[in-house]
């Protein structure tokens, strides 16, 4: 069986980590080329793989930014419970149908929503962020410690646990059953993401994370901060599901996609961890919006 040189893939999942944490893309449009231009993998071998890769990075990823309270958990939720329907789909296609035509589909629109990254205003939720968020912090610590002091001892314990989970949800997730419907009704599109997800991650071993991120930067009201989580969040699940159909196909490198997922996990967790939380809002769209200039070019050419 081929493999895949270990001075190959720790320098490939250290990069496509970084760029994974950054711009909310597991890595495969860096782990993709570099395994075509350095191992002797078949194609399919090297889109499974570079999938598996990602489904390991992008758990490590994603936990960093649910801790942070950037993940819109429930929003990521619907695009994976979607993604999982029509990943066996896109697999099964990827062993008879070259993927050659949809993925200059695909580029082309990412390229043509480049503009949209770049002019789309801040988000008034990181203009909040970034102007009030240190007085609201402190006046809302306060009031909470006077809250806190009045309440019982078994209440505390309940409001510090709802208080919590509510934070690892992320914003604007419902605090309740009755709320579901409102919410989904004000959400329903990302279903309907997550079946193109799907498809697409397992026909092109993308991991899906460059469509999300487009479409959440563009066409919702998420920062780039929560588009990046949220993206990374619905990858891991879309991406066991497309690995499970891959490996059943008998396409997985395990030992390379081991490798690479390791290294890919430990320089996405720095990044998510320590460098995404002091980049700006501008900045992380500019960041984007390079990766998806580069990455269109690539799968064009």
């Amino acid at each position: 069986m081929p493999t895949v040189a270990i001075q190959t893939s720790l320098p490939c999942g250290a990069v496509a980590g970084t760029l994974g944490a950054l711009c909310g893309v597991g890595g495969g449009l860096v782990i993709i080329p570099v395994l075509k231009q350095f191992s002797r993998l078949t194609v399919h071998q090297i889109t499974a793989t570079s999938l598996f890769s990602i489904t390991i990075a992008s758990t490590v990823g994603a936990g960093s930014y649910i801790a942070q309270g950037e993940a819109r958990v429930p929003e990521a939720t619907l695009i994976a419970l979607s993604a999982v329907v029509t990943a066996g789909l896109g697999a099964k296609v990827s062993q008879h149908l070259p993927a050659s035509s949809l993925t200059k589909l695909l580029a082309l629109s990412m390229m043509l929503a480049v503009p949209a990254v770049l002019l789309k205003p801040a988000s008034k939720h990181a203009q909040v962020d970034q102007e009030d968020h240190q007085d609201h912090q402190d006046h809302q610590d306060h009031q909470d410690h006077q809250d806190h002091q009045d309440l019982p001892s078994s209440d505390k314990v309940d409001e510090t646990t709802n208080n919590v989970a509510m934070s690892l949800l992320g914003r604007g997730a419902p605090s309740s059953v009755s709320e579901l419907p409102a919410w989904f009704k004000q959400n329903w599109g990302y279903s309907v993401l997550g079946l193109f997800v799907g498809f697409s991650s397992s026909l092109l071993g993308i991991g899906g994370g460059i469509v999300m991120t487009t479409y959440m930067s563009v066409a919702t009201d998420l920062t780039q901060h929560e588009a990046v989580a949220t993206s990374l969040v619905a990858m891991v699940p879309t991406g066991l599901s497309a690995t499970f159909w891959h490996m059943r196909a008998g396409n997985v490198q395990t030992r390379a996609a081991l490798t690479i997922g390791g290294a890919c996990a430990v320089s996405m967790y720095g990044a998510a961890t320590f460098i995404a939380p002091h980049c700006s809002e501008p900045t992380m769209r500019k960041i984007f919006a390079v990766v998806l200039s580069l990455a269109s070019l690539k799968m064009l050419l």
